[in-house]
């Protein structure tokens, strides 16, 4: 986890911005970065010690999602490291960017934060459950399409 980097401008600058969403996220962030080894329990809670949650959380969710993405060490920018519109410079395509802000992208419309540890579970997830109750808006309007049942009486 010692390669993990912060972009600034990456989402919100302090805990006042956070959408419960995100708060969710971040703590999720930090009991997953506490179970990858011994090694990572033992920084993570030596940096709960020391520095404010939100800086150890943001840390948290950059090492896990560099870790779910199986990023290579020259691509250090997972989706809670930059914005949806971020761009590889030209000649430094290898670093990835514009596949992390595209990912962003995937999460924002489906309502998942940027901070999520495992970003790519985290979509299959979401877009499973949008098929599934897309499949039962569907069966509930087939199953209740108006049909009249009329029957003439004597008259």
């Amino acid at each position: 986890m010692a390669r993990a980097k912060r972009n600034a401008k990456a989402g919100p600058s302090d805990e006042r911005g956070l959408t419960e969403t995100d708060r969710l996220a971040l703590t999720l962030a930090i009991e997953t970065a506490r179970k990858l080894s011994p090694a990572d329990r033992v920084q993570i809670d030596d940096k709960l010690g020391r520095e404010p949650w939100f800086t150890v959380a943001k840390f948290a969710a950059h090492s896990c999602q560099e870790t779910a993405l199986r990023l290579p060490p020259w691509q250090c920018w997972p989706p809670c490291a930059v914005e949806v519109d971020d761009d590889d410079e030209p000649g430094l395509e290898r670093r990835g960017i514009r596949n992390s802000a595209a990912l962003l992208r995937r999460m924002s419309t489906l309502g998942i934060s940027r901070w999520h540890p495992d970003p790519v579970a985290a979509i299959e997830t979401a877009e499973a459950e949008r098929a599934a109750a897309s499949a039962r808006e569907e069966k509930h309007s087939a199953g209740s399409s108006p049909t009249r049942s009329f029957t003439w009486g004597d008259g």
